[in-house]
């Protein structure tokens, strides 16, 4: 029996594409780059902050050294930003509530910078009793590395056979099937159906109010 439920963040539970989108752009037009598109974004996105301004940047100006530059300045401009229009997904709202009605522990594991982690999630779910949110620390814990994700079933003090690891990604995908749980893909977020099915014992929904008969 499930018992506790863990969320990825950005492309799960809320869309951030379009603060990180102004953000990003904000970094570029500094510099005096070309801007990205929202699609360009949704395709950079899923592997933190970091990776994210690398892959915006301009090919032979995102060395290493070059993105930690322009990260430092991205973390600046997405601080001010981040929750101007950032909203939930349609029914999750309700689901947490059905969730957290039923018993069952909910959590949020990303690959988002802690900081910018736990104050979104406190701003657009103010009444949500998560019993933990955990951001990007270090590099070797980040998703897959399911360190962090069994910390959260230790916390919660459960089996982490008895936890679902909810995400829209091959990446949140292989953290659940790293972590001993169930891993659920959902097709609203940042990749669509035909690149979730690669991995081919992947459970897909469509709609929040699905994953209540993964219980």
């Amino acid at each position: 029996m499930i018992q506790c439920v863990i969320f990825d963040l950005d492309g799960t539970l809320i869309n951030t594409l379009e603060d990180l989108m102004d953000a990003t752009n904000e970094v570029l037009k500094e510099n005096g780059y070309p801007v990205r598109t929202l699609d360009e974004i949704r395709a950079m996105v899923g592997h933190g902050g970091f990776k994210l301004l690398q892959r915006a940047l301009p090919e032979g100006k995102n060395s290493d050294e070059e993105t930690e530059v322009a990260f430092a300045s991205f973390k600046k401009a997405y601080g001010k930003c981040m929750t101007n229009k950032t909203r939930p997904y349609p029914g999750i709202e309700a689901l947490l509530s059905n969730l957290i009605e039923r018993g069952i522990k909910v959590a949020v594991h990303t690959n988002k910078p802690q900081e910018a982690a736990t104050e979104i999630v406190k701003t657009i779910f103010p009444d949500v009793d998560f019993v933990d949110v955990i951001g990007y620390r270090t590099e070797e814990t980040k998703k897959p590395n399911p360190y962090f994700t069994l910390k959260i079933a230790q916390k919660v003090g459960v089996d982490p056979s008895q936890c679902l690891f909810v995400g829209d990604s091959r990446t949140d995908y292989n953290t659940g099937k790293n972590a001993g749980m169930k891993p659920v893909l959902v097709t609203w977020g940042f990749r669509d159906r035909a690149h979730l099915s690669q991995e081919s014992q992947a459970v897909l929904i469509d709609e929040a109010k699905e994953l209540i008969s993964y219980l």
